[in-house]
């Protein structure tokens, strides 16, 4: 089972750039005004810039948000929520909560990752050994695929018979190539 890892769905980099539009108009700064205002944090950059990051979907470099959050003199974690988050105590309550139930189900999935590796990898050790004991016998080999396949109907689980399969042709493609 691959890892689950957090989606880039929350939109990030489009939550900064919208908030950098946003604190550049409440400030009633022009791109010129807020390219100021980076080159005094450290940060160079061309007016021309800002305005392809906050209406054109231009990236934001990690150097770049700082120099933002530095200007803003907003968090950085804080200047990269979604506008409407940002602005409302309510839903920064809801979101806080969503980023801790979500870092809480990754923890959960990567712990039920880690122990069920050794039951994968007993159940695969023991497919290898069927398939071992099927490879000099065709009647014992059809004889495993229909108790595999009775088993899976009463278990609604059909992963053993691939498993078996896979196995198996791993070993009939290695007996080929020994035969050549």
């Amino acid at each position: 089972m691959p890892p689950l890892r957090p989606t880039n769905s929350l939109g990030g980099e489009r939550n900064l750039a919208r908030r950098v539009e946003a604190e550049r108009k409440a400030k009633e700064w022009s791109y010129q005004a807020l390219a100021n205002h980076m080159q005094q944090v450290g940060y160079p950059i061309q007016p021309s810039a800002i305005h392809k990051i906050t209406s054109a979907g231009r990236r934001i470099t990690l150097d770049e948000a700082i120099a933002y959050a530095q200007v803003f003199r907003i968090p950085l974690d804080e200047l990269s929520l979604p506008l409407e988050v940002a602005r409302s105590k309510e839903l920064r309550s809801v979101w806080d909560q969503l980023q801790r139930n979500q870092a809480d189900l990754i923890a959960l999935h990567q712990e039920r990752v880690e122990k069920e590796a050794p039951l994968h990898e007993r159940e695969a050790a023991l497919m290898q050994r069927i398939a071992d004991m099927a490879k000099s016998n065709p009647e014992l080999k059809n004889l495993l695929l229909d108790l595999l396949a009775e088993s899976n109907e009463k278990y609604a689980h059909p992963m053993p018979v691939a498993r078996f399969m896979k196995a198996f042709s791993v070993y009939e493609e290695r007996a080929d190539g020994e035969q050549s």
